[in-house]
C-alpha cells in the first residue's frame, strides 16, 4: 500500500483536536472536518482550538473544514472521533462517499443509546460494502519496520481492540507480543506487563 502521508479526521473535539496535532507532527497533513463552523474559524485564523482544546497550538499541517468534500475521503486513513450520539447520523450522511478500501479507525468509545449496540456494529450496520481490511493488519507492520530501522527491535509491542482471531495469529507470527481483547481487565493487562517486559 502506498502511502498519499494524508489523514481525514472527523470530530473536531478535544480528542481529535489532539489526535490531528500528534499525526501531524508525525510527517502528515491532517484533514479535520468539525460540525461546528466556530471551531474550524478558531483552527484556521488562531491556529488552536479554543473551544474544544484551548492553550494548545496546532501545526499549519492541519486544514479544517465544515464540508464534507469527497477529496476528504481520498486520504490513506479515515479517523472517526465523533460523540457516540452522533455516530449513526454521520455515517449516514457519509456512506456513500467511503470507498470499500477505505481503512477506517475509530476513536470514539461507548454505547448508542437508543439501540445498546456498540460502535463497531453500527459501523457494521451502515457501512456493510465496505471491506474487511483492517488498520491493525497494516499498522503493527509498520511500527515493527519503524522500530528495526532505528535498532530498536528489542522493544516489546502489544495492542488490543476488536481483532479477529485469525488477525491475531499472524500479528504475533510478525512479532506482536501480545493483543488483549474487548473485556481484558487493567489489572489482567498490568500482570502481563510485569511478567513480560523487564526494565533495563
Amino acid at each position: 500500500m502506498k502511502l498519499k502521508k494524508v489523514v481525514t479526521i472527523f470530530g473536531a473535539g478535544s480528542w481529535g483536536t489532539a489526535i490531528a496535532k500528534n499525526i501531524s507532527e508525525n510527517g502528515y497533513r491532517v484533514r479535520i472536518w468539525a460540525k461546528e463552523k466556530n471551531v474550524v474559524d478558531s483552527i484556521i485564523t488562531k491556529r488552536e482550538n479554543k473551544i474544544f482544546l484551548p492553550g494548545v497550538k496546532l501545526p499549519s499541517s492541519i486544514y479544517p473544514t465544515n464540508s464534507l468534500d469527497t477529496n476528504l475521503f481520498d486520504s490513506d486513513f479515515l479517523i472517526f472521533s465523533i460523540p457516540t450520539q452522533f455516530i449513526r447520523e454521520s455515517l449516514l450522511l457519509m456512506k456513500e462517499m467511503i470507498s470499500k478500501d477505505s481503512i477506517l479507525i475509530n476513536t470514539s468509545k461507548g454505547i448508542e443509546q437508543s439501540s445498546m449496540k456498540p460502535i463497531y456494529s453500527i459501523f457494521k450496520e451502515i457501512l456493510p460494502r465496505v471491506s474487511r481490511r483492517c488498520a491493525h493488519n497494516f499498522l503493527f507492520p509498520e511500527i515493527l519496520k519503524a522500530l528495526k530501522e532505528k535498532g530498536l527491535e528489542e522493544l516489546v509491542v502489544f495492542g488490543g481492540g476488536i481483532i479477529p482471531d485469525q488477525d491475531i495469529e499472524g500479528l504475533k507470527k510478525i512479532g506482536v507480543k501480545e493483543i488483549f481483547g474487548p473485556g481484558t481487565t487493567t489489572t489482567e493487562m498490568i500482570d502481563w506487563i510485569n511478567k513480560n517486559i523487564q526494565p533495563k
